[in-house]
């Protein structure tokens, strides 16, 4: 699947087996803002993901191993809260609380949809078997 890049785009990929690019193509703005939000896969304790608390964002990292595209309505009603997220200088807890309510809302949101199928993801699970 081919899709170009457009001016607002967040994606969510929770697998190191998901090879994934972006090309800009026919982009010509030399002011682009680009934000990864990258963390280890041992900031969500397993037992934390099962609870209920955390079921709308547990069900959110299994649907990104595919790839999780949101769309531009979602990144509208989420944008201020990343801003301030990678625009503020104040790190440590408060910067993890304000990821933990970014990640609670995503899930929330309905209108995602899949980058690829579990048969193209090169996913671990598929290669032993």
């Amino acid at each position: 699947m081919y899709k170009e890049i457009a001016n607002y785009e967040l994606v969510f990929i929770n697998s190191s087996e998901l090879e994934h690019t972006w090309e800009q193509h026919n982009c010509k703005s030399n002011n682009i803002r680009e934000v990864t939000i990258q963390f280890s896969p041992g900031l969500f304790p397993a037992e934390w993901l099962e609870k209920n608390q955390f079921a709308s964002i547990h069900e959110m990292f299994e649907q990104a191993k595919n790839g999780l595209v949101f769309s531009l309505s979602s990144i509208m009603k989420i944008y201020s809260h990343l801003h301030s997220l990678v625009s503020e200088k104040e790190q440590g807890f408060h910067a993890v609380l304000k990821l933990f309510n970014i990640l609670y809302e995503l899930s929330l949101f309905t209108d995602t949809r899949q980058l690829s199928s579990s048969s193209f993801a090169k996913r671990s699970s598929i290669i032993d078997s």
